[in-house]
């Protein structure tokens, strides 16, 4: 139950307090207490865990929970893309308000990385990006169970491939999210050489044409 506190009525300004020092007994002082009501909490934006701004209209997070849903609501966004492994059951709800909403709500099922015997999935951050890179898809929001690992390394092919940052940036980036370096998904990011097709009608401002026009092992121009 969220509190909060109110200045008692009968504080005692310090000329009064000087004035009285001799009865201690005399205005007790007294408090108030509001309790936040659940009609309130409604209208608390709460954003999901390790919630951020990736680019214009995308957006990485956690596994958002009920209580984000207002927040998300604001974000008008399109399409949520969740890669993780809660399976569609655990999911329901979470769909059902999406789909209310008129969000395209996808899951491509993917587990974190860990070496030596999980990888990161090639293909599902190719698919991922490919929704990204088609603005029709925007405001889009990826997330994971953490927003950590899984998110972090699609952010970090996207930001190698789409945008041109530095490895040394894009490290940091991933870092600062995950609290802690992963070797294994750092060296993915920066070998990721999956080819990815978007159309150039519908590509997003934040795509760098200047950088991945001559990655053509990388990028193929899909157009309709």
């Amino acid at each position: 139950m969220s509190t909060t506190l109110l200045p008692p009525d009968n504080v005692l300004s310090p000329s009064q307090l000087a004035g009285n020092e001799e009865d201690a007994d005399a205005a007790p002082r007294t408090e108030r207490i509001i309790t936040t009501t659940s009609r309130q909490r409604r209208h608390l934006l709460i954003p999901p865990l390790n919630f951020a701004l990736v680019a214009d209209d995308v957006y990485r997070s956690g596994h958002p929970l009920e209580i984000n849903y207002p927040f998300l609501e604001h974000l008008s966004l399109k399409t949520i893309v969740y890669i993780g492994d809660r399976s569609d059951t655990d999911n329901a709800e979470y769909r059902a308000w999406a789909l209310d909403h008129g969000i395209t709500w996808l899951h491509f099922d993917a587990k974190s990385a860990k070496e030596p015997f999980i990888e990161n999935d090639r293909e599902v951050i190719r698919n991922t990006l490919e929704i990204i890179l088609d603005r029709r898809n925007l405001p889009v929001l990826v997330h994971s169970n953490k927003g950590k690992h899984r998110v972090g390394v699609l952010v970090g092919v996207m930001r190698t491939l789409i945008q041109g940052w530095s490895l040394a940036t894009i490290f940091d980036e991933y870092i600062k999210f995950a609290n802690g370096k992963g070797d294994a998904d750092l060296e993915f990011i920066e070998m990721f050489d999956e080819p990815v097709e978007y159309d150039i009608r519908y590509a997003p401002s934040f795509l760098n044409i200047s950088w991945v026009w001559p990655l053509s092992l990388s990028f193929s121009h899909h157009l309709l």
